[in-house]
């Protein structure tokens, strides 16, 4: 579940649709988090209707208040993952912003070994033959 990359201010704008779309409901195992007829912002980012939210992040999800403001605290990073349950399938969604700029990764420093001390080779002195004449 990839959706398009959006940028900050795309999500910005969408992001109080997507609210007004998570509600609480009564389920079997307890009350869930669900989207209900998310607008086309809403759908623009991944949502549909009927997707379960469990985590934002690494965030655990409880209540609609909850995925609301991890979804809102999310504008400051390169992009976010839901972990959801869409037609009884749990999976993660990943959504990268497009203006996001990449983490610098610095190479390592490479290591050069100190030099070896300078060993000076005893050189012989070779005689000459004697030349005979």
């Amino acid at each position: 579940m990839r959706p398009t990359g959006l940028t900050r201010a795309e999500f910005a704008t969408a992001l109080p649709e997507v609210t007004s779309s998570i509600k609480m409901e009564k389920a079997a195992t307890g009350d869930t988090v669900v989207v209900r007829a998310p607008g086309p912002k809403a759908q623009k980012i991944g949502f549909r209707d009927g997707d379960v939210i469990t985590r934002v992040n690494r965030n655990n999800v409880v209540t609609a208040d909850q995925a609301g403001k991890a979804l809102a605290n999310v504008k400051t990073e390169p992009g976010f993952s839901i972990r959801l349950i869409r037609d009884g399938q749990t999976g993660w969604m990943r959504v990268n912003f497009s203006d996001a700029t990449p983490p610098v990764v610095k190479a390592p420093e490479a290591k050069t070994p100190p030099n070896p001390p300078s060993r000076k080779r005893k050189v012989k002195k070779r005689r000459k033959n004697p030349t005979f004449e």
